[in-house]
């Protein structure tokens, strides 16, 4: 739990970031974030990555069902795949959980 220390109300936690810093196993690091999330110290979100560009296209959703079909990448212009682009973050509610 002293990795959530780290993060403030509200701000974004990214697994893979996770994973490189501490060389947690990612299934880990998801396992632990589900749990959490769980606890109510975080809360999971779906952000759309670019195939093309590797790059955020600056949005997030709350379900899977709210991703539209098909995306028009804000930084390269390529039309991508929304559902197929995702991946699953979390933002932190509250640190005095933790």
């Amino acid at each position: 739990m002293d990795l959530f220390k780290h993060y403030k109300f509200r701000q974004w936690i990214y697994p893979g970031a996770i994973h490189r810093v501490t060389k947690i196993n990612i299934e880990k690091v998801y396992f632990i974030l589900n749990e959490a999330e769980k606890a109510g110290v975080v809360e999971s979100y779906f952000e759309i990555i670019c195939s093309e560009c590797n790059k955020s296209v600056g949005r997030v959703y709350k379900s899977l069902d709210e991703i539209p079909d098909e995306y028009i990448c804000d930084n390269c212009d390529a039309i991508i795949k929304g559902i197929e682009n995702v991946v699953l973050i979390y933002r932190m509610l509250n640190n005095e959980q933790v």
